[in-house]
């Protein structure tokens, strides 16, 4: 009995020191893909040796590292592979759940620039049923844009499967905002852009008279509503500002209370008139409208 103790120990030992080599590894590799290493191959060498010599810790998380190494590399067939295998595993785990709503959006990622429309656009809709879903963090006030180009992406598969109203059902409910309202960082993809195909797309469906005639009774339509909120210390001014068009119910309201001074019951700034301007204010509205876009400061090819 005496010498299994030491046994014991030499093998509880030998384990722990495994599994704090594999957890650097791990860490090490995950620290290069986000902080976009501009050397992918140096973390991709570190996931397989996690892969190869520590098969036995978290091989989800490993699956997930590989798949981003290679999608960093640009080889969007192999990290297809690892996050298909991802995804084809069963339950990971409270602390690992979202893996597999990050995998599913990664692969409609990779679908859509292969104009997989069908495959891409499932994939959207798993994220967010299918697996638990992946919410959009607001990461210093762009939440918003986001959720506005993710809406985009998912207009463009319906309308190269040949359902241009789900194309327009989709989008138009984020697209009567001005631009001010929205972040962007990214260069191949532009406000004005997204407006200019919802708005074509419109266009093409039921031509530019009709769409004119039901957006001028759509501004006729307006419904406001104000209430307080007061269960909280701080009481809220929650407004409710929204309109009909072409059958999609639109909220011109930022979906956001609004916090009061004591004694203070309303906001300069928040109106019925003021919702109305920043609708007036969107690129969508003045292409419809046909007023002269390129005048308030919107550029790009129609």
């Amino acid at each position: 009995m005496k010498f299994l103790f030491p046994i014991i120990l030499f093998f509880s030992f030998a384990a722990v020191r495994a599994q704090t080599a594999a957890s650097d590894l791990m860490t090490c590799g995950l620290n290069m893909i986000w902080r976009n290493h501009p050397h992918p191959d140096s973390a991709l060498a570190l996931a397989l040796k996690l892969q190869k010599e520590y098969p036995e810790y978290q091989p989800a998380l490993t699956e997930d590292l590989l798949a981003r190494c290679y999608l960093q590399k640009g080889d969007s067939l192999r990290a297809e592979r690892y996050f298909l295998k991802l995804l084809s595993r069963g339950s990971l785990g409270d602390s690992l759940q979202d893996l597999r709503a990050s995998a599913s959006n990664q692969l409609a990622d990779i679908y859509f620039a292969q104009q997989k429309w069908r495959a891409a656009l499932d994939h959207m809709h798993w994220q967010l049923t299918k697996y638990k879903p992946q919410h959009r963090m607001c990461m210093g006030g762009c939440g918003a844009t986001f959720k506005f180009r993710d809406a985009y992406r998912e207009a463009v598969c319906w309308y190269n499967l040949n359902a241009k109203d789900s194309a327009i059902a989709v989008l138009g409910p984020k697209i009567f905002r001005p631009n001010a309202f929205y972040c962007w960082d990214d260069d191949d993809l532009s406000y004005d852009t997204i407006s200019r195909f919802w708005v074509n797309t419109v266009f093409e469906l039921y031509g530019k008279a009709a769409a004119k005639a039901e957006l001028i009774k759509a501004l006729k339509m307006v419904t406001y509503r104000e209430t307080i909120d007061t269960k909280y210390p701080t009481h809220y001014l929650e407004a409710d500002c929204r309109t009909r068009f072409l059958g999609m119910i639109l909220h011109l309201d930022e979906n956001v209370g609004y916090g009061l001074e004591p004694g203070q019951t309303s906001i300069p700034y928040v109106s019925k008139e003021i919702f109305v301007q920043d609708l007036k204010q969107s690129y969508a509205y003045k292409m419809i409208m046909e007023q002269d876009c390129e005048d308030a400061g919107f550029m790009g090819s129609p």
